[in-house]
């Protein structure tokens, strides 16, 4: 299979308590990937072994595809589609939830997205973003950086990027 997007922590082995001091639970621990088929796969890298964890049948509209994944540290996976969609996400049976996102805000239709800790030793996160929008593909389709909050659904402009980077697409 080809890999369409990818998410997870290949620098990290997983303890065997299940959660490490860093609060991550094992299943954020591993790499995953969804196919040009829709699969939900998992990743370890120490072995080198994919495991097919089952179909997202989220119900995105029209012919969106799946966009980007990323997963928060209890190990759910949160995918975007390319409608602007944000479904919740299984990593153990890849069942879909809908979430209350609203898309295009502040023009936010896809985007590249990846959790970060609110700070130094912090196990509280928060979901960043950069918008892309339009479908050339363009360098010059960005709409900066965002965070959306997982409590609200709301997505705030933390601003664009400055210099030659203004306006540009990004992958976190």
């Amino acid at each position: 299979f080809s890999v369409l997007l990818f998410s997870g922590d290949i620098s990290s082995s997983s303890g065997a308590s299940g959660a490490a001091s860093d609060g991550c639970s094992d299943a954020a621990k591993l790499v995953y990937v969804v196919s040009n088929e829709n699969d939900l796969y998992s990743f370890k890298p120490d072995t080198l072994q994919f495991t097919r964890i089952g179909a997202l049948n989220c119900r995105a509209g029209g012919l969106a595809t799946p966009n980007n994944i990323t997963v928060d540290r209890t190990g759910t996976a949160w995918v975007n589609y390319s409608d602007g969609s944000l479904f919740k996400v299984s990593t153990k049976d890849a069942t879909c939830q809908s979430t209350p996102f609203q898309p295009l805000q502040h023009q936010f239709e896809r985007f590249g997205m990846a959790f970060s800790a609110n700070g130094p030793g912090a196990k509280e996160e928060t979901l960043f973003v950069v918008g892309i929008t339009g479908t050339t593909g363009s360098a010059n389709d960005g709409q900066g950086l965002g965070k959306i909050d997982l409590g609200t659904f709301k997505l705030d402009l933390v601003g664009d990027f400055s210099g030659s980077l203004r306006r540009k697409g990004a992958e976190l």
